[in-house]
């Protein structure tokens, strides 16, 4: 007897919902079908994208050409079920828990070129993600090489492409990888939550990420207030 054909790790049809993984939102394709061994999230995790977050929000809205350039190094956890939740008759996940981390550095001036340029296309440098995907009970490495691209028109994403140079890791996990960014790229499928993503981050998140306290300020200890000087005892009347 023949054995029953596996399931496809991959099924195509319908839309898929992208769920971002930076601030740079080009790289929401691969943060949401890359992920490791039942991973539990790092401590530095969600201030060290706090950090990316306020700093590209800072540049976005002041748009001030002085200042340093976006430089980041963000690692981002996912359990099993918070990858499935996010399965659609697109995509689905049939591997375990994950674990990207990925290395920004952008010029501050192509930044600010792209968003306020009436036209511009902005490329971003060459994005080296690794990534720890558990199968079948290990956790095997995964390396991305992405160049995003976005195109601009006064302000607002209207563009998006993932451009994928290189994968390396098990097949199935590639797979999974060159099916999702061709979806955006090639087809079309995701591409336009991928622009909402990008113009969202720009225009509604980070006027939220601005609004909030620095966590830089939550570390510095508060001054101790001076100590209340006693009134002296009043001296009885003669």
């Amino acid at each position: 007897m023949s054995k029953p054909p596996t399931r496809n790790r991959l099924r195509a049809a319908g839309t898929a919902r992208p769920r971002p993984f930076a601030p740079l939102a080009a790289l929401a394709v691969l943060a949401a079908t890359s992920p490791a061994v039942a991973l539990d999230e790092l401590k530095h995790e969600k201030k060290a994208i706090s950090a990316c977050e306020r700093a590209l929000c800072t540049m976005l809205v002041s748009k001030d050409p002085k200042g340093p350039d976006l430089a980041c190094e963000m690692t981002k956890t996912w359990g099993q079920k918070t990858i499935k939740a996010a399965e659609s008759s697109t995509l689905s996940w049939a591997f375990g828990d994950a674990r990207c981390s990925v290395k920004i550095d952008v010029r501050r001036s192509d930044i600010l070129h792209a968003i306020s340029a009436p036209k511009a296309k902005f490329w971003l440098p060459d994005q080296r993600v690794h990534c720890l995907v558990e199968e079948g009970g290990k956790a095997q490495d995964v390396h991305v090489l992405v160049s995003p691209k976005i195109e601009f028109r006064d302000g607002r994403a209207e563009k998006v492409w993932i451009n994928l140079k290189e994968a390396d890791g098990p097949p199935g996990v590639v797979g999974l990888i060159r099916f999702a960014v061709g979806l955006s790229d090639k087809v079309g499928i995701l591409h336009p939550g991928l622009v909402k993503s990008v113009n969202g981050f720009i225009n509604k998140s980070c006027p939220k990420v601005l609004s909030q306290p620095d966590e830089v300020a939550e570390a510095t200890p508060a001054k101790a207030k001076p100590a209340r000087r006693k009134a002296a005892p009043e001296k009885a009347a003669e």
